[in-house]
């Protein structure tokens, strides 16, 4: 049979789908990426008449584009290959042995993901409590708990706790393969996870809950017609705010990974750090360390200078 490349990506993505295995929202994306492969003049040829070449020249082409997107395209056509030489499409090894294809590495910097200094964060603070603005309290809630954005707007009153002082976090919002908003599990089995309520953070959910919008689906925060929010209206809001108080630009994402950098600051353990973070691989909660600005690795190798100090005097 003459499978092409992109018969055997899209299948695949619908077995994965299928089986569970990723979210539709992911299958959605995934799918944008396969169109990029159908636009070649090889997407659509049998799998075994795409030359080496054709590969290596797309992704000389594609390196103005992201990173990410590098890594999503070249680990779909990777397994494509590994399937078609499973299934005797074709002999061709090409992501394999000494001279396989490599990972293209962008021409773009990656976008960094800003972290508010505590000046910053102090200036923001104080004019979201003696202001307010549309989305305040959403803004607080990820910089007291670093929530992910889909995680604060699929959040509902039963999943806060203040007995136990505790926010119970299983579900976030993201797009079915329609394109369709709802609210569906989290991004990752670590990112089911509870969070403690902080001192901070206690005074915020109180006055969130007070102030919620009548919604059939009892979330807490939501539009006025009870519809689910998004990214784009809290982040233009926030970028508009940040403008005004001339600091720097920065997403709801930067809010959770402000609140990172707090923790990192504060000492927290960072097994603990990872687990209120949701992260499912140490490595990201350990990369927000050793990003963190010198003047903290600073203070730590006081702590080292102290200690040497103290015991070869």
């Amino acid at each position: 049979s003459h499978k092409s490349i992109c018969d055997l990506a899209i299948a695949n993505e619908d077995k994965k789908l299928k089986y569970g295995d990723i979210r539709e929202s992911t299958y959605l994306r995934n799918l944008e990426v396969i169109k990029r492969f159908k636009n070649t003049s090889w997407g659509q040829l049998p799998i075994n008449k795409v030359k080496k070449e054709d590969i290596e020249e797309f992704f000389e082409n594609e390196r103005r584009l992201s990173n990410s997107t590098l890594s999503k395209e070249f680990n779909i056509l990777k397994k494509v290959y590994q399937i078609a030489y499973t299934e005797q499409y074709t002999n061709n090894k090409f992501f394999e042995g000494i001279n396989a294809i490599r990972t293209p590495k962008s021409k773009k910097e990656d976008r960094e993901v800003f972290a508010l200094t505590v000046d910053e964060e102090t200036i923001f603070t104080n004019y979201l409590l003696a202001n307010g603005a549309m989305y305040k309290n959403i803004y607080l809630l990820a910089l007291y708990t670093g929530m992910r954005g889909g995680e604060i707007f699929a959040l509902t009153k039963d999943d806060i706790d203040f007995k136990q002082r505790i926010i119970n976090i299983d579900k976030t919002v993201s797009v079915d393969r329609y394109k369709n908003v709802i609210i569906g599990k989290t991004k990752t089995n670590n990112g089911k996870r509870k969070i403690i309520i902080s001192q901070k953070c206690e005074p915020i959910l109180r006055e969130a809950i007070k102030s919620m919008n009548p919604n059939e689906r009892n979330l807490i925060f939501c539009k006025e017609d009870g519809t689910i929010l998004n990214r784009s209206m809290t982040n233009g809001e926030l970028r508009r705010i940040c403008q005004k108080l001339k600091i720097p630009k920065i997403s709801l994402h930067s809010l959770r990974h402000t609140f990172a950098t707090r923790c990192v600051e504060a000492g927290i353990n960072f097994k603990a750090i990872q687990g209120f973070m949701g992260h499912a691989d140490i490595q990201t909660t350990l990369d927000i360390y050793a990003d963190l600005q010198d003047n903290f690795k600073r203070t730590e190798m006081d702590k080292f200078d102290e200690y040497m100090y103290s015991i070869l005097t």
